[in-house]
C-alpha cells in the first residue's frame, strides 16, 4: 500500500464496463454496444470461479481451509462480486490486477495486518532511509511496535513516534492500507470509519476487499490494468502513484502473480468449478460444484455444516465418512468413483405404475410331459379289444379228441394244403401304433392323415425349448 502521497482521483475515462441481465459487457469509447460480440466476462458471478486453481500455486500452500486467513480471504473475494462491480473492477484484466496485487500485499493471503517483526538485515533492506547502520538496525530488530513508530512517524498523517500512530495505522487489509491520512481518505470513499476503528479491515476481510476496491478506483488504476501495465498498477498500489519513477517493493513478484491471476480469469468458462469435472474436488476448492456436493451429502444425512460452496474440514469429514461406508478408497477427495457412488445413492427408485406392474407369477407353462416310450419299450397304447371270437361248441370224439369245426358254408370244398397255411403277418404298423404316435404329436396333429415318417417322429419327441431355438 502507498508509502507516499496518493495520486488524485482518476476518472474511469475512456473505458468503462456496464452490467445487464446477460452479464458484463465492454463498452469502448464512443460506443454503446451490448451485443454478444462485446461480451468479455462470460460468467455472471465471481463465485463461480474455482480459486483453488490459483491458491494451490501459492508459496506454502500445502493445504488450507475456510477457517484459515487464506480461506477467509478467498471467501471474502467470492462474496464481493457486487462490490467489485461497484468500484469498476469488472473486467478480467482489472480483476486479475486487483487479485495479483492483493496476493503480494497480504503475503499470499496469510496476513491481515502488516508483519513488522523484521531482522536487522531485513530492516536495512526494506527501510534503508531509517536504518543507516547495522548497529541501529540491531537495536530495533524483532520489535514490531518500535519499528512501526519509527518508520511511519511524522508522515502519512501520523504524529511523532511517541504518538503511537505509526503502530496504530500500520498496514492492514487486502492492500495493506498504511498511514492515518489513507485510513481517513479511503474509509470515506468506502463509507466506513477507519480513523476511529482502524482494526475493522483486520477483523472483517470483506470490508478489507471493499476498501481495497475503493482505493483501486480512486487512484485510477483501472485504465492501467486495461492496458496490462502491471508496473504502473504495482506502483499505484505500493507507492500511491502509478506514474512513480521508483519501482514498487516486490514489483517483479507483483507482475508474476498478476499473470497467474490472469490465467484464472482470462477464460472463465474453462475455470468454472462446475466445468472441472475431470478433476477431483478436495479441501480448498470453492464454487458451485462444491455447493452441489455439500447439498448432496447433507441430503444423505452427512454433517457438512453450511452449504456455502467452500470445501472445508466439515465437508472433508463428510466425504471421508461416505467413502468409508461405501467401501471406496478413503481419500477425502471426490474423484469420479466417489461422484458416481454419490449419484447412485441419490438416484430415486421409481415405483412402477399399475400398467407397468410385473404379472403375477404364474405356474410354468411347461406342462408335465408324459413319459415317452423308449426304443426298447413298447409304448403305452390305447387298449383295443381284439375282434370278438365267435364261440363254437367244440365237438369231441368219444375218446375226447376235438373234432374240426364244421364249415359255415355247407358243401364247401376242403382247403388245399397250401391254403391251410396261415398268411404271414402284415408289415404295416398296426392301428394301435398310429394311435400311440398321435398321442405324442402336438395338439391338432392327431387326425391329419398318415403317421409321420421316423425323422418326423424324432422331431416331435424334442422338448419345446429345443424346437424354439
Amino acid at each position: 500500500m502507498p508509502r507516499g502521497k496518493p495520486a488524485s482521483s482518476a476518472c474511469a475515462g475512456a473505458n468503462s464496463a456496464r452490467a445487464n441481465e446477460k452479464g458484463l459487457y465492454y463498452v469502448a469509447r464512443g460506443q454503446n454496444v451490448r451485443g454478444e460480440g462485446m461480451r468479455f466476462f462470460s460468467i455472471g458471478n465471481i463465485e463461480e470461479l474455482d480459486f483453488n486453481k490459483l491458491v494451490k500455486q501459492l508459496p506454502g500452500s500445502g493445504g488450507w481451509n475456510a477457517s484459515s486467513t487464506r480461506g477467509r480471504y478467498v471467501r471474502a473475494i467470492l462474496e464481493s462480486h457486487p462490490l467489485l462491480e461497484q468500484y469498476e473492477i469488472n473486467t478480467p484484466m482489472r480483476l486479475a490486477h486487483f487479485i495479483g496485487q492483493g496476493l503480494v500485499e497480504t503475503g499470499y493471503l496469510t496476513l491481515r495486518v502488516e508483519n513488522l517483526n523484521y531482522s536487522a538485515a531485513r530492516l536495512r533492506e526494506i527501510f534503508p532511509n531509517y536504518f543507516h547502520t547495522e548497529e541501529l538496525a540491531r537495536e530495533y530488530e524483532r520489535q514490531p511496535e518500535r519499528i512501526a513508530n519509527r518508520v511511519y512517524a511524522d508522515r502519512l498523517g501520523n504524529g511523532p513516534p511517541e504518538s503511537g500512530e505509526g503502530w496504530r495505522y500500520r498496514g492492514r487489509g487486502f492492500f495493506q492500507l498504511t498511514g492515518k491520512d489513507n485510513y481517513r481518505r479511503y474509509g470515506e470513499v468506502a463509507g466506513v470509519d477507519l480513523v476511529n476503528d482502524p482494526e475493522l479491515i483486520e477483523r472483517d476481510l470483506k470490508k478489507s476487499i471493499q476498501v481495497a476496491a475503493a482505493y483501486f478506483q480512486h487512484v485510477g488504476l483501472g485504465p492501467y490494468a486495461d492496458r496490462d501495465d502491471s508496473a504502473a498498477v504495482s506502483r499505484g498500489v505500493n507507492r500511491g502513484d502509478p506514474r512513480a519513477a521508483r519501482p514498487a517493493h516486490g514489483e517483479a513478484l507483483r507482475i508474476q502473480w498478476t499473470n497467474k491471476a490472469m490465467d484464472l480469469v482470462r477464460d472463465p468458462q474453462a475455470l468454472l468449478a462446475r466445468a472441472a469435472n475431470d478433476e477431483a474436488l478436495r479441501s480448498g476448492a470453492t464454487g458451485e460444484r462444491v455447493r452441489t456436493l455439500q447439498a448432496a451429502l447433507s441430503q444423505l444425512g452427512y454433517a457438512v455444516g453450511p452449504v456455502d460452496g467452500v470445501f472445508g474440514p466439515a465437508t472433508r469429514r463428510a466425504v471421508l465418512a461416505f467413502q468409508d461406508e461405501h467401501e471406496l478408497p478413503v481419500t477425502g477427495a471426490v474423484d469420479p468413483a466417489t461422484q458416481a457412488a454419490l449419484d447412485a445413492a441419490l438416484a430415486p427408485v421409481p415405483e412402477p405404475s399399475p400398467a407397468e406392474q410385473p404379472p403375477a407369477e404364474q405356474p410354468s407353462v411347461e406342462q408335465p410331459v408324459e413319459a415317452q416310450p423308449s426304443e426298447t419299450q413298447a409304448p403305452e397304447s390305447v387298449e383295443t379289444a381284439p375282434p370278438p371270437v365267435e364261440a363254437h361248441e367244440i365237438e369231441r370224439t368219444p375218446d375226447g379228441d376235438a373234432l374240426p369245426p364244421a364249415s359255415d358254408t355247407a358243401g364247401a370244398p376242403e382247403p388245399t394244403e397250401a391254403a391251410a397255411e396261415p398268411d404271414p403277418p402284415a408289415e404295416a404298423a398296426p392301428e394301435v401304433a398310429s394311435s400311440s404316435e398321435a398321442e405324442g404329436a402336438p395338439v391338432g396333429d392327431a387326425n391329419q392323415g398318415a403317421a409321420p415318417a421316423p425323422d418326423d417322429a424324432e422331431k416331435l419327441a424334442m422338448p419345446a425349448e429345443e424346437g424354439q431355438r
